[in-house]
């Protein structure tokens, strides 16, 4: 279940009733702010990757046995090459969240992947 709110101060509320993601609007809005002002060009790109009605878009998705052993380079030269999408941060079954993962990281069964394209890759489980 995903929830927002505004501030921080009712996020706790929220993680007792049982909301497993929470989007504190505060916390992200100081964030870019801040980004922007030392970033020319950000909101910019923010805006083409958070507006879904153009350009690329979020996708979460299990990585394909396919793939599993082989390392993020190889993951990213597949995504890029047949998808034209980027991987994002990989996480595997015990939920440890790797973002800009490492060319040499290996993929194991169960990762997940948070790529940004203009589509989640056919034949791929979306979750």
């Amino acid at each position: 279940t995903v929830a927002e709110v505004t501030t921080r101060q009712n996020e706790d509320m929220l993680r007792m009733a049982g909301i497993e993601e929470i989007v504190v609007g505060d916390r992200y809005a100081g964030m870019i702010l801040g980004s922007a002002t030392r970033n020319p060009g950000l909101v910019r790109v923010l805006d083409e990757i958070l507006t879904t009605e153009i350009g690329c878009a979020f996708y979460t998705a299990i990585i394909p046995e396919e793939l599993v052993g082989q390392r993020v380079a190889d993951l990213q030269d597949e995504l890029r090459r047949n998808h034209k999408a980027t991987v994002i941060s990989i996480e595997d079954k015990e939920n440890n969240l790797t973002v800009n993962p490492t060319y040499d990281k290996l993929i194991t069964k169960g990762d997940r992947v948070v790529l940004l394209g203009n589509h989640c890759p056919k034949g791929w489980e979306s979750v």
